[in-house]
């Protein structure tokens, strides 16, 4: 599926553009490169990164467009894919519109090149999630979606993939075991402790690569007018 036209996609006001303020690209930059860092290197393969949170509200699906526009705009062939099956965001959030989708592709309706969408952005390709799944983890258990991964990382330098929230359904940590790592959102005011904790147990236990959080919402020092912001830190700090 190829992007004929800019009437199709929307630039939403909370995706990094040349106009968002310098602090927040600046941000997602040094996000971009502690994951980059973080993943080990492979050779022949695109590097594959799993972004979630503890529970809803926390901001990952904007997070994860985010840092793959992040990576696109670098020069990095990149695909953003939404597997967040139960609530997906990254349509709404790009104002897409598909009749095939990741659903589509893992049931058997369609073949991948159908379901992606080309061109999003410059270097930048969206397999979208267009609806809700009725049995997404039994579509996350299939050999198919083991595939899938592969021919990604096949075509693709980074593939960013978008989770539900880690405490609510079990998809994030199935999904995190085909990836290089996962990242954790947390925002202020929201995340606490006992939540981190239990994502962690999940992690450690499921024997996912965890590769740090990523604190949204917290208010920049650098000016008042910017009542948001992003920061990285890995597991070690």
């Amino acid at each position: 599926m190829t992007l004929r036209n800019k009437e199709r996609i929307s630039y939403a006001e909370y995706l990094v553009d040349d106009d968002t303020p310098f602090v927040i690209t600046e941000a997602f930059r040094n996000l971009m490169n502690n994951v980059s860092f973080a993943v080990p290197k492979k050779t022949g393969c695109g590097k594959v990164i799993c972004v979630s949170s503890c529970v809803p509200g926390e901001g990952k699906s904007t997070v994860s467009a985010n840092l793959a526009l992040t990576y696109a705009r670098s020069g990095y062939r990149t695909i953003l894919v939404d597997c967040d099956m139960r609530k997906p965001r990254i349509s709404s959030i790009f104002h897409l519109r598909a009749k095939n989708c990741i659903i589509s592709y893992l049931s058997g309706q369609c073949n991948l090149e159908d379901a992606v969408i080309k061109g999003a952005f410059e270097n930048l390709d969206i397999l979208p999630c267009s609806r809700s799944a009725p049995n997404p983890t039994t579509l996350l258990h299939n050999e198919v979606f083991d595939i899938l991964i592969k021919k990604l990382s096949e075509q693709y330098e980074y593939i960013i993939i978008d989770t539900p929230p880690a405490n609510v359904v079990s998809d994030a940590v199935i999904i995190a075991k085909n990836t290089d790592g996962i990242v954790l959102v947390t925002r202020k005011y929201i995340t606490n402790h006992k939540l981190i904790k239990k994502v962690l147990a999940q992690i450690e236990f499921s024997d996912c690569r965890f590769l740090g959080f990523v604190w949204n919402g917290a208010t920049l020092m650098r000016s008042e007018k910017y009542k948001y912001g992003y920061s990285y830190s890995d597991k070690n700090s």
